[in-house]
Order: structure tokens, then C-alpha cells, then sequence
């Protein structure tokens, strides 16, 4: 018995189910949740106003 021969169909196979786990994975990837989060916080130096973004990743 030959463990590592796959015949055509079941080496299409498993490209087919490779490629479709993947293409998922990018999809929920772009799907969910955000990994950073951006908010704004204002400041003053030297008597000027700027305003400043922040960005923080999630523990």
C-alpha cells in the first residue's frame, strides 16, 4: 500500500479545501473586529491647541 499517492481528484481535493480555508480566513480577517483602535486626545504646548491621534492595540 502506497501511504503518500493521492489519485488526480482527491490531489484537486485538497487544493480546493486548502484554497477555500484560506480565502476564509482572509475573510474573517477583514470581516471582524478591528485590531487597533484609533481615538483622539487634545493638548496644549506653548499655548497652542493640536489635537492628537492615538493608537493602541488591544491586549
Amino acid at each position: 500500500m502506497r501511504l503518500y499517492t493521492l489519485s488526480k481528484r482527491h490531489f484537486v481535493l485538497v487544493f480546493v479545501v486548502f484554497f477555500i480555508c484560506f480565502g476564509l480566513t482572509i475573510f474573517v480577517g477583514i470581516r471582524g473586529p478591528k485590531v487597533i483602535q484609533t481615538s483622539a486626545a487634545n493638548f496644549s504646548l506653548n499655548n497652542s491647541k493640536k489635537k492628537l491621534l492615538l493608537r493602541q492595540a488591544f491586549p
